[in-house]
């Protein structure tokens, strides 16, 4: 049985980062996220279940304004990611169930971009941070059984392995140079 999915999501929320607040600071989020799913029966206890996700999400504060109506500012982020994921279920009976499984996730386009400023002379702060991509992968299992009608027992392991370093590098736009890089653990 194949699956496949596709939304779009895109909201504005009101945010108040000054006193007294004022409404016309926005914090804008859209993601966008796209899965294919398929689900097969081995035989009649075990099944399968593989699934591959590509999404994309974004998140921008503009136009913030301060305390002072010559500061202003605006933050950007975005990222993207893939991930792929392998289920393998044994189900003996309606009350058990035994599920083994991996996943694997890779992050990348990994941005965030922020400035601070003055109205007339120009930036005051300004950076831009870039994560290099990052891969991650789970194994992972868990058991479960019914106990009653309405209480069930559920316990599971989980391995995630996890880059040991990844760089993080931020870059000032206005000195056009490196402010500096970072080996993140």
């Amino acid at each position: 049985n194949w699956m496949m999915t596709m939304s779009y999501q895109a909201n504005e929320y009101p945010i108040y980062p000054t006193l007294p607040p004022i409404r016309d600071n926005l914090l804008q989020l859209a993601t966008w996220q796209s899965s294919l799913q398929y689900k097969s029966d081995l035989n009649n206890d075990w099944r399968t279940q593989t699934s591959l996700i590509l999404s994309e999400d974004h998140y921008e504060l503009a136009d913030a304004s301060f305390l002072s109506t010559s500061l202003t500012g605006y933050q950007k982020q975005q990222s993207s990611r893939l991930e792929f994921e392998q289920n393998w279920i044994y189900q003996s009976s309606e009350d058990q169930a035994l599920m083994l499984g991996y996943r694997y996730q890779h992050l990348n386009d990994i941005h965030n971009n922020s400035v601070i400023s003055l109205i007339n002379p120009g930036d005051l702060i300004s950076f831009h941070i870039h994560t290099d991509a990052i891969d991650l992968h789970d194994f992972f299992t868990q058991w479960q059984q019914a106990l009653t009608d309405q209480w069930g027992l559920v316990v599971g392991l989980r391995y995630s392995q996890l880059p040991e370093y990844f760089r993080v590098n931020e870059f000032n736009p206005i000195a056009s140079m490196p402010v500096g890089e970072t080996k993140t653990k």
